[in-house]
């Protein structure tokens, strides 16, 4: 016979997060038949064991319920629900950093209910299930320990007491409802394609308080140069004649403009150094170096 404390509705009636409704249906209806408090007279926990098993039927076979509930589980060590986003950089953001505005949720008590999840609030009691914690047990699973969110309270520690408790609608019963907000975050110039940042508590709310952590990726617009670290290789339009006789050529780059000093005899493809005006690094110190390569005027345009 199942015990009440299991990790969650799913697993208290023995059928994965993705089963069917049917399969919902099936499992409740052989462990109803085997947990029913006639065929266990005089063992109280019968009851509670029965009442646990009609509670998470209804739930998950409720669709809105159900997606409410399958959000309030988290799965980390921490029980952090994290996030991730993308944000697109040009060249000048490498060069020069810049602050960007992400839109992130956040946890508010329902108004309907005040954050209690029932529609009557009789009284509130500590739950038996996690003892008023909010989370179910730990379990390790591929060598990685994780915990949920309490199946009996949905993470709040708490229980309304008295008969007839209705979920209210609003929140689905969870207590808490997501309301979007804006976060600025402040990127360091130098960042790198594909590079990930970590902006701590600003990730999925957490049903027992606090928010996971959000992670931004960065994703650098092609352009016509070459990055590798800091080094930057730029293409110098040239007109034919310099190249023989040498001379000083600008060239802008999206902090300043550099001067690049052609030697005598130069050729098309070749690549003249700069030092130190590369892309700057993320403490604003130093700078990669720069690296200018000879091309007609015409070409690329």
């Amino acid at each position: 016979m199942p015990e009440v404390a299991s990790t969650d509705y799913y697993t208290l009636l023995g059928v994965p997060r993705n089963a069917s409704n049917e399969e919902i249906h099936v499992a409740f209806r052989h462990l109803a038949h085997e947990c029913h408090p006639d065929l266990h007279p005089g063992d109280p926990a019968a009851v509670e064991r029965f009442k646990a098993i009609n509670e998470a039927y209804h739930l998950l076979s409720n669709e809105s319920e159900r997606r409410a509930y399958d959000a309030s589980l988290t799965t980390t060590e921490t029980g952090h629900a994290d996030l991730e986003t993308t944000v697109e950089l040009g060249l000048r953001e490498l060069f020069t950093g810049c602050r960007v505005r992400i839109r992130v949720p956040r946890a508010a008590p329902c108004p309907s209910c005040e954050g209690e999840g029932s529609t009557l609030r009789p009284g509130r009691v500590v739950c038996t299930s996690c003892r008023g914690t909010g989370w179910g047990p730990e379990e390790v699973f591929l060598g990685v320990r994780t915990r949920e969110a309490c199946y009996r309270c949905q993470g709040r520690g708490r229980l309304a007491s008295g008969a007839g408790r209705t979920p209210c609608l609003p929140c689905h019963g969870v207590g808490w409802i997501l309301l979007s907000s804006w976060t600025e975050v402040r990127l360091p110039p130098g960042l790198e394609d594909g590079q990930k940042l970590c902006v701590p508590g600003q990730g999925q709310p957490l049903l027992h308080g606090g928010q996971g952590d959000l992670f931004i990726r960065i994703n650098v617009r092609p352009g016509p140069w070459t990055r590798a670290g800091p080094d930057l290789v730029l293409d110098l339009p040239v007109p034919s004649r310099m190249l023989t006789h040498g001379g000083r050529a600008p060239l802008r780059t999206p902090i300043d403009e550099v001067w690049v000093t052609l030697p005598r005899h130069s050729h098309y493809g070749q690549v003249v150094g700069v030092p130190g005006k590369g892309v700057p690094a993320s403490d604003g110190r130093s700078r990669g170096d720069l690296w200018v390569r000879l091309v007609p005027p015409m070409e690329g345009r």
